[in-house]
């Protein structure tokens, strides 16, 4: 009987002996045999978790209890409720089972059903919260048990105390129906909990304004009309609009009808405003429709200048002044009479310049009045001729002014002008006044009006002299020589003068005399200063006198060119010298005069012009005098032969000297030592010195001396290198000994 099966079937075989179990034992004496097991209770109910105890009691057949019985318990249904074998019961899970008790082959069964754990309480979230008609609001729900701990699968019922306002579904979902509150509750186990929810309406969004660009008469009205939209575009009727003119003083509006009243012309933004949102439209007023337009003075008489002041009254079909009329006033003949300014209904006529007759028309709407304009000259008495300055100078220009007075010294004005020079050579005017002068002299200038003249007197005076210039500024000359001098003379406007007056001047007519025209005659040794003056201002000159040439040197007097290796030039410098000395700056003139193979430019730079070897003379020449110098041109490759040509080796003992030179030949064999510069270098300068030092530049057929120092015994080599030629280089052995 320890398995269920067979405890089921147990059940069944017992099931008609059970019968009378509730009975109680009265019958005293030893009890026989187990015949019935009582449970109790034999039915119960307990909730998911919580326990119930059951107990067995086994009966004879007389009811008498059977002691010393050890029952066993069970569930036909675990995953509902479980039984332990003290007979206690735990709920698992909602639903109906039984438990059965055990012995000796014989089963009691009660029945018991297992109840969902009692709700402790249940909340809503949000517990507040406010929603717009036709949108919606999930609530959520939380049940939990007497401990706090939360359920699951219970069943939760909605309700909402004003459906008409907020509605709810089984799942929580709350719709907007109605501007109001409701309270939505959710019901579990008796227990329920609400949220509180507010219903508002869709706010405003945008707004319209029909007609988008009024248009409205003054005085007259038309009718505005906003409509209300919500963000999805949808139209949001019964919505309280309020209305604001801008400009009042051009429109009016009913804040709350959107009547437009027009007031004055002009143009005024018409706002409507719902729930903060506004919209605007930009409202044009325009004039009442003119009927008349008349001026006034109807006929005025101006002399020319004169001036007259045209007032315009416009009114409508009712004889009415029509508030913001706006008048275009116009002339038929603005050489007689011009509207010199105006405003909305008014205007100033200016009389002339010409007289005669003249019609003012004002305009508004399509209506004109007119009136009429009498101009008559006045007689010009005296002309007035006015100059900034009386005095100008030659190459400047001034504005002269004209002014016509009447008999009464009054001013007229716009009459026309006639100008005229009384001398054109000296200053000329043109039609405006405006005077240009061209010489030195007086002038008289007049002005002309309606056959009045007028003038005024001008002196006209040279443009100062503002610098002299002599060029050059510094020159020498030999005695004897000359050199004409250049001036340059400029006015203060910067411009030269032409064929100005100098006067020349020298302030050592014994070194140099000047002439009239600026030609420098050197007199005698020394410097002299020339000066050029002209309208006050004086330009100087220094010129430096030397003694005639006696000498021209050139150095060096000999050079050398390689024309076949880079730095194939030479330049050659020269000495000019006097009795007295040297003379510096002294102009020379470069020449070759001889050889053939090189040139010579102005500066005494010499130039290999042939790959051959040869020489040439340079000469330079100043003050009839010459000096010159070698230019030696070697073309060709040259062999150095060191030592006396033969020997290969010299000696030294002691501290005795001995000489010896060089032979260098070109390719072609020919001797050039005469031209070549050698450098002769001790290989020892501690043993042997070269011309008493380390080494000596000297040309090839020059003897150097070599000393000995010391009485070291060791060969010295010495080096021999032809500087003409980097492939050039021989050596000789130069043995020292005791």
């Amino acid at each position: 009987m320890s398995t269920r099966g067979s405890m089921a079937g147990a059940v069944l075989l017992a099931a008609g002996l059970v019968t009378g179990c509730h009975s109680t034992d009265k019958t005293t004496g030893p009890a026989g045999p187990l015949s019935t097991i009582v449970i109790a209770p034999d039915s119960a109910s307990v909730a998911v978790g919580a326990t119930q105890t059951f107990t067995a009691t086994g009966q004879d057949a007389q009811g008498h209890t059977v002691p010393g019985l050890t029952f066993f318990w069970s569930s036909n249904v675990d995953s509902l409720a479980t039984v332990t074998q003290g007979g206690v019961v735990t709920g698992v899970a909602v639903g109906r089972l039984q438990v059965a008790a055990s012995a000796q082959g014989k089963s009691a069964f009660a029945n018991v059903i297992v109840t969902p754990k009692p709700v402790g309480s249940i909340i809503v979230t949000p517990a507040h919260a406010t929603i717009r008609v036709a949108t919606t609001l999930q609530l959520s729900d939380t049940v939990k048990d007497q401990s706090g701990n939360v359920l699951t699968g219970q069943t939760v019922t909605w309700s909402s105390d004003s459906a008409s306002t907020a509605s709810v579904d089984g799942n929580g979902l709350v719709t907007g129906r109605h501007i109001g509150t409701a309270t939505i509750t959710a019901t579990a186990g008796g227990k329920s909990a609400s949220a509180a929810i507010i219903v508002s309406q869709i706010p405003v969004r945008s707004i319209t304004i029909t007609p988008a660009n009024p248009a409205v008469v003054v005085t007259q009205t038309t009718q505005l009309t906003a409509t209300t939209f919500d963000s999805a575009g949808d139209v949001l009727p019964g919505r309280v609009v309020r209305w604001k003119s801008r400009t009042p003083a051009v429109a009016t509006v009913d804040s709350i009808a959107g009547l437009v009243t027009g007031v004055s012309p002009g143009t005024s933004e018409i706002v409507a405003t719902s729930e903060g949102v506004q919209d605007s439209v930009v409202a044009t007023v325009s004039p009442a429709p003119v009927n008349s337009v008349v001026l006034s003075p109807n006929v005025s008489q101006l002399h020319v200048g004169q001036t007259q002041q045209i007032t315009a009254t416009v009114t409508d079909v009712n004889g009415n002044p029509v508030s913001g009329a706006t008048v275009t006033f116009g002339s038929s003949n603005t050489g007689i009479a011009s509207i010199s300014s105006s405003t909305t209904t008014s205007a100033q006529i200016l009389a002339g310049p010409g007289a005669g007759t003249a019609t003012i028309t004002g305009t508004s709407g399509a209506k004109n009045g007119t009136a009429t304009i009498i101009v008559s000259a006045v007689p010009v008495d005296s002309v007035h001729v006015a100059a900034p300055q009386d005095t100008i100078t030659v190459g400047h220009q001034e504005t002269l002014t004209a002014t016509a007075f009447d008999s009464s010294g009054n001013v007229l004005t716009g009459r026309p002008v006639t100008w005229r020079s009384s001398n054109n050579a000296v200053a000329t005017v043109n039609a405006a006044g405006s005077v240009n002068t061209l010489q030195p002299g007086a002038v008289v200038i007049f002005a002309t009006i309606s056959g009045v003249a007028g003038s005024a007197t001008l002196q006209i005076n040279p443009v100062p002299i503002a610098s002299v210039t002599i060029t050059p500024a510094t020159d020498t000359l030999m005695v004897g020589g000359q050199l004409q001098l250049a001036d340059t003379v400029r006015d203060s406007l910067g411009n030269v003068v032409a064929n100005p007056t100098v006067t020349w001047n020298t302030t050592s007519p014994s070194v140099a005399q000047v002439t009239s025209s600026g030609v420098v005659i050197a007199e005698g040794v020394g410097t002299a200063t020339i000066t050029a003056t002209s309208g006050g201002k004086t330009g100087t000159n220094t010129t430096v006198v030397t003694a005639a040439v006696t000498a021209v040197h050139v150095a060096p007097a000999l050079d050398t060119i390689f024309a076949s290796a880079p730095g194939n030039t030479v330049q050659l410098i020269d000495s000019v010298f006097s009795s007295s000395g040297y003379i510096p700056g002294a102009a020379v003139t470069w020449s070759p005069m001889s050889g053939g193979v090189a040139t010579v430019n102005a500066s005494g730079l010499v130039t290999a012009t042939n790959s051959a070897d040869g020489s040439a003379t340079i000469t330079a020449t100043s003050g009839g005098q010459s000096g010159s110098g070698t230019v030696v041109v070697f073309g060709h490759s040259s062999t150095v032969t060191p030592g006396t040509p033969g020997s290969s080796a010299l000696s030294l003992s002691g501290t005795n000297s001995t000489t010896d030179n060089a032979m260098v030949t070109d390719a072609f064999g020919t001797d050039v030592s005469a031209f070549r510069m050698v450098t002769w270098t001790s290989g020892d300068s501690s043993t042997v010195k070269v011309n008493n030092g380390l080494s000596a530049t000297v040309t090839a057929a020059t003897p150097v001396t070599f000393t000995a120092v010391s009485t070291n015994t060791s060969p010295v080599t010495i080096t021999v290198t032809a500087v003409d030629n980097a492939s050039a280089t021989n050596s000789i052995s130069l043995t020292v000994g005791p």
